[in-house]
């Protein structure tokens, strides 16, 4: 999550998703209590169509901070960062995150979920356009992408390819730089939230 701190967009709105939208961020605890994974989530008002979609998570947090400012009575939730406790980690914990979101959502009387996701291999195909990429398919049908392929599980499908969307460049623990988003775009899916 460290990354989501060098991204100007993201390093400007975060804050607002706690002071503002603490109601829309799931933790999930242990049966002792633990915190053990959480999201984040911003609502915003969409209509439903491709093109006013916002780009991206920096996308949507401009979006959700400035119609919360307008008073806008939000449509859509979207998500925004899932987070497990690497100790836990390949436990699925992350698809009960998701799940809790879209749990919100309705909770809220949200229309839908929907969630900019930043495949998690797409790094390692530097020469392939982000619009093949999400295409790629394991022999089960399943997409190729591990992250893309946990919300494909919960029902999403991508809607599209975000033309931009926040990249930031951040050291990380052996001092080498690396991009948040690799080619600096995320392909968007869209989850039913009913």
């Amino acid at each position: 999550m460290e990354y989501v701190h060098h991204d100007a967009v993201c390093g400007r709105h975060w804050p607002a998703l706690i002071e503002h939208f603490a109601d829309f961020q799931p933790l999930l605890c242990d049966g002792r209590g633990r915190l053990v994974a959480g999201g984040y989530t911003i609502p915003f008002v969409w209509d439903g169509r491709r093109a006013t979609l916002p780009s991206g998570v920096d996308g949507v947090l401009v979006r959700g901070v400035a119609d919360r400012r307008r008073d806008r009575r939000p449509t859509t939730l979207s998500a925004l960062l899932a987070v497990v406790d690497p100790r836990l980690q390949g436990r699925g914990l992350s698809r009960v995150v998701i799940r809790a979101m879209g749990t919100l959502a309705r909770r809220h009387g949200l229309r839908d979920l929907i969630a900019p996701v930043c495949p998690t291999l797409k790094h390692r195909y530097p020469l392939t356009p982000m619009a093949d990429y999400v295409r790629w398919r394991r022999p089960d049908r399943a997409p190729f992408d591990p992250w893309l392929r946990v919300h494909w599980r919960l029902g999403a499908r991508i809607v599209q390819v975000a033309p931009r969307s926040w990249s930031s460049t951040a050291a990380s623990a052996s001092g080498s730089a690396g991009r948040a988003c690799g080619s600096g775009r995320a392909g968007a899916t869209s989850c039913p939230a009913r």
